[in-house]
């Protein structure tokens, strides 16, 4: 029979190093360890009553999938982990936690509203991935803190390649904590023109990160573990500081640029992004109408009612709000009305194309007329040529963002750039 216990740590710990003792040839020991998300936000959107009840619920789901004799523990708020003393079939393993996985995704009824969260799953087996009881739970937190999806296919395809790949995950993970202190992060700022001036009065700034040896570590890399480790925070407060910072830098009393900043969905949904754009803002005295943040529009399905709120709440505080890659992801024309956003950004795909598929300039003209009858403005992402400059400007649009106008910059060259800026 499955026993839960929700005494916390020193138990899950003993209880881990017996299985370890008492392994034999009836079975592997096994460690799951789930992890529901984002439970820190369901707390403080719906209330830990709600809270509660998902676990208690997704307790009731996992006994009834579980081994007989294993035992489930409650660890931290919104964790569990499930120690199988003997695991009698490992080949089998990944169809299992595929199976509790789709288990806990079901939606949670709670007073008859249903409550979504993902459930995130780190494996661990004796002796295939570790030699003991401590090597089990760190092996299950780093397999649940992969960027990888892969994570839970423990017994396919390679188990030493895939540890040499969970190893070099860990390590970017804290690398990337150590870079956000020791000055190894820094913003380029790619230009944007607005079409009515025909000057470069806003910008969007973009992470990098460099390496002691010199190397770049692509956004496209580092980005991902920082949201699947929680760094992500510390990131996102780095760049809307140094962004702030570096932009008032540059302003006067007579020019004063908007910067964008990118936000992750993990951040959108962080109750403190509030408190660390107010603080921006105070520290480095910039208008905060200076300020773009930009999300996608896969962000504001998660939790909408969360999600409009928050934003609602930074633009009553005078920050705008940009739609990034729009027309590319959820789109209607009931979800336009009530975006709670002042910018528009057509993707680049639109616009790249433009001058050859009719129907994509089409596309392109009808946000542009639909974003200025809501009180939008729209920038249009993927300017190379000057076609592309000319048609968006006959079309109304308000701002251009591409290679035609400026590539991206350190603030130095940025800054010079703008000083000998000629209009084009």
């Amino acid at each position: 029979m499955t026993t839960v216990i929700t005494k916390g740590w020193p138990e899950f710990i003993e209880c881990v190093k017996a299985a370890v003792d008492g392994a034999s040839a009836q079975g592997a020991p096994v460690l799951l360890l789930v992890e529901l998300r984002p439970f820190h936000i369901l707390n403080f959107v719906h209330g830990f009553d709600a809270g509660e009840a998902v676990l208690s619920e997704a307790l009731e789901r996992l006994i009834a999938q579980s081994n007989a004799n294993s035992q489930i523990f409650r660890v931290e708020p919104g964790k569990l982990a499930i120690v199988v003393e003997a695991f009698p079939m490992p080949e089998l393993l990944t169809l299992t936690v595929r199976k509790l996985k789709d288990t806990l995704s079901r939606p949670y009824d709670y007073k008859g509203e249903s409550l979504i969260v993902t459930p995130y799953l780190g494996v661990s087996v004796y002796p295939h991935q570790a030699q003991s009881a401590e090597a089990m739970i760190s092996e299950a937190e780093i397999s649940l803190h992969s960027a990888d999806s892969r994570a839970i296919n423990v017994f396919q395809g390679g188990q030493d390649a895939f540890s040499n790949d969970r190893v070099a995950l860990w390590k970017m993970e804290k690398d990337l904590d150590t870079a956000i202190h020791d000055d190894r992060l820094f913003l380029q700022y790619q230009p944007k023109l607005n079409m009515q001036s025909m000057r470069p009065d806003s910008s969007e700034a973009l992470m990098r990160w460099i390496l002691p040896d010199d190397t770049m570590v692509s956004p496209a890399e580092f980005i991902p573990v920082a949201e699947s480790s929680g760094v992500i925070h510390s990131l996102t407060d780095w760049g809307i500081m140094t962004a702030v910072r570096e932009i008032s830098e540059i302003s006067t009393a007579d020019f004063r640029p908007s910067v964008s900043v990118n936000l992750s969905a993990h951040t959108v949904y962080d109750p403190a992004l509030i408190d660390t754009v107010k603080s921006a803002l105070a520290i480095w005295g910039m208008k905060p109408e200076q300020l773009i943040l930009e999300i996608t529009e896969s962000v504001l399905v998660e939790d909408p009612a969360f999600c409009f709120r928050q934003l609602t709440t930074l633009m009553d505080l005078g920050v705008n709000i940009s739609i990034d890659d729009f027309g590319t992801g959820y789109s209607s024309l009931a979800y336009f009305k009530s975006l709670p956003a002042t910018e528009i950004k057509i993707d680049q795909a639109f616009v790249k194309t433009m001058g050859e598929d009719h129907s994509d300039a089409k596309i392109i003209e009808l946000i542009i007329d639909l974003s200025h009858k809501f009180g939008m403005s729209v920038v249009a992402e993927g300017v190379e040529t000057r076609a592309h400059m000319d048609m968006l400007k006959e079309m109304g649009c308000d701002y251009a963002q591409g290679y035609y106008i400026g590539r991206p910059m350190k603030l130095s060259e940025y800054r010079q750039w703008l000083s000998g800026y000629q209009p084009i």
